[in-house]
């Protein structure tokens, strides 16, 4: 069976599109559409018109099958949720990843490095946006009491909570992000956004990947989110470890040894110093206050799931668990779990965790395979996916469904993967 060369042609111009699409409309979503009383991002749209081009391959056959396990779990606590509101909305946002990813397994590896390197360019803008914020703390607001935030985020989800009420965090001048409410949510992006923009390093000039990396890096910092700066600086040190050993340079080695050998000796002689400034300051104040109200998250949770500790109280559970127990723990009852395992330990129970943990531990699997045999882009694919993943042990921002940037980083991993695949370790690509 011979195929047609012209259909082949219009189907990767097809898919090209769809992609294209995909990258454009991750970051704005763009609230417009009402469907059976919700509303619909039209990013979703061309997420979801991926589907009859996907082809799955034998190789991510685990990840595919504990990804679809999980998605049962979740469809299946329909029968038990309390919020069908909430449940139907992540049904979509959950594909939000595994389709990108899925479609770019298939595609050509230039149609994905120039739909990463859109990425990359709207990412280096939004940061922009977050550091202006961030310095000019009247312009956030005007932006947030404007109502223009309704374009980019669910305007049931805003109907919450008043934004005339400057009490709120988002109006906090020492947190920005851009088109985001939440500054971590901003930080996780401009994270998964640095990845992207190393494994497509080759697509752009020296002088343009330094400048944007330096922007990226300059809004994680602006968003003034604490856990954003810790894995900023915690990542960009692994990362450049990890190089050295890989590529056996010994430059980077001999530079590394010079960061690290100064702070081996000087930490144990001014530890107590440190400890004392940070925790009387108003930043180590603030980080005793937020971990003892998260510790209470977990006591409420554990409390909760006493009653269901197999397949949990079901999707938008956690709603009804801290309005009945949040006075009694002294809590507000609108505060969010602030954790995906633990959202996803409460809302479907203990297998719903162990396949979500088990189905994170196979990409991340694959990231360090890539990074090891010096696959361009393996080194940034982990980068970006441990980023996610560690950002979302301290924020709302779900492992899965977190629609803006879950597309961008499916198109990164299936990137890498595909280089790994094809046995790629070209030194010129070296995103290590």
């Amino acid at each position: 069976m011979t195929l047609d060369p012209q259909g082949e042609r219009t189907s990767t111009t097809y898919k090209y599109w769809i992609l294209a699409a995909i990258a454009l409309l991750a970051l704005p979503q763009i609230y417009t559409i009402r469907v059976f009383g919700s509303y619909i991002p039209l990013a979703i749209l061309p997420i979801l018109l991926s589907a009859p081009l996907i082809k799955l391959l034998r190789k991510d056959r685990r990840i595919i099958f504990l990804l679809a396990a999980y998605y049962v779990v979740t469809l299946c606590s329909v029968a038990w949720s309390p919020n069908h509101g909430a449940w139907a909305n992540y049904c979509l946002f959950f594909l939000a990843f595994p389709l990108p990813f899925l479609l770019g397994r298939g595609s050509r590896e230039a149609a994905l490095e120039s739909c990463l390197k859109l990425s990359a360019l709207i990412a280096a803008v939004h940061s922009l946006l977050i550091i202006g914020f961030r310095f000019f703390p009247d312009l956030k607001a005007t932006f947030l009491l404007s109502g223009s935030l309704r374009l980019f985020k669910n305007p049931d989800r805003l109907s919450n909570y008043e934004l005339g009420d400057i009490s709120l965090n988002i109006f906090d001048p020492s947190k920005s992000g851009g088109l985001f409410d939440n500054a971590n949510t901003a930080a996780t992006f401009t994270l998964v956004a640095i990845g992207v923009l190393i494994a497509t390093k080759n697509r752009f000039s020296r002088s343009s990947f330094l400048a944007m990396i330096l922007v990226l890096s300059a809004g994680v910092l602006a968003t003034g989110s604490k856990s954003g700066i810790f894995y900023l600086a915690t990542l960009a040190i692994l990362s450049y470890s990890v190089s050295a050993v890989t590529e056996k340079s010994k430059i980077r080695a001999i530079c590394l040894l010079l960061i690290i050998l100064p702070l081996f000796i000087l930490l144990p002689l001014l530890s107590s110093t440190l400890s004392s400034t940070f925790f009387s300051s108003d930043l180590g104040q603030d980080t005793i206050k937020t971990g003892g109200y998260r510790l209470q998250l977990w006591t409420i949770a554990a409390d909760a799931i006493k009653s269901h500790p197999v397949l949990g109280v079901g999707f938008g559970g956690w709603s009804e668990v801290m309005s009945s127990r949040a006075t009694f723990f002294g809590v507000d009852p609108n505060w969010p779990p602030h954790n995906s395992l633990l959202q996803a330990w409460i809302e479907t129970g203990v297998v719903g965790v162990v396949l979500l943990v088990c189905f994170w531990l196979a990409l991340i699997w694959r990231a360090i395979l890539a990074t090891t045999k010096q696959t361009p882009g393996g080194g940034a694919s982990l980068f970006s996916l441990v980023a996610a993943a560690g950002m979302s042990m301290g924020d709302p921002t779900p492992l899965l469904g977190a629609p803006q940037f879950a597309p961008m980083l499916g198109l990164l991993l299936a990137l890498a993967f595909n280089r790994l695949d094809s046995g790629d370790t070209k030194v010129h690509l070296s995103t290590q």
